[in-house]
């Protein structure tokens, strides 16, 4: 932020004549506007794209949120269904299992822009680091609804080559905070 910078003026001024001390009601002239040595394009440049960053990151915490909310949603939709009819011998779903297959559908391409969205943001951080690498690659491996037996089977967790390098503590916290948006206490 540019500081400020005023010209003195002096509020009182001896009389030659007399040598009396006489007050002026001066108005002091305009503030003269600088740029500190510390603010540069460069810097305001990376302060924006920091706060964008932060914005796209709440953005994506919300998505995830959904998605965690969608997924919740269809699994209890799927467990409660009955099916109408075994599904051996028939060619067509009802009404229902359509339904759940088209959520799951929407379901599946909001976590891919998402996986996407969240590559992106790495990138752009790691620019703004310096072109250092980012700390973990997450990649979501996804397993058709009918196979999953576990809401949280299809999001696994693969590390990357640089994780390979770490001790098992520090994978630990890092897989601990790629997972603290779980409700551990519930049962699943």
């Amino acid at each position: 932020m540019p500081a400020i910078i005023k010209r003195e003026t002096p509020i009182a001024a001896k009389s030659r004549k007399s040598g009396r001390v006489i007050k002026k009601s001066a108005r002091s002239p305009p503030a003269q506007w600088i740029k500190s040595r510390e603010s540069s394009p460069e810097a305001d440049k990376n302060t924006t794209n920091i706060k964008r960053l932060e914005k796209e990151l709440a953005f994506s915490n919300d998505t995830l949120a959904t998605i965690v909310v969608m997924i919740e949603s269809l699994q209890r939709a799927y467990d409660s269904r009955r099916p109408d009819q075994p599904m051996e011998g028939r060619t067509r779903l009802n009404a229902a299992e359509r339904e759940l297959l088209a959520e799951y559908d929407d379901l599946d391409l909001q976590m891919s822009h998402l996986e996407k969205k969240i590559s992106a943001m790495e990138t752009a951080l790691s620019q703004l680091k310096g072109g250092a690498p980012s700390c973990t690659d997450i990649k979501i491996e996804q397993i058709p609804a009918m196979q999953a037996v576990d809401q949280w089977q299809h999001l696994q967790y693969f590390p990357s080559e640089q994780d390979a390098s770490l001790s098992p503590q520090q994978l630990e916290l890092k897989v601990e905070e790629l997972a603290d948006w779980i409700d551990w206490t519930r049962e699943y």
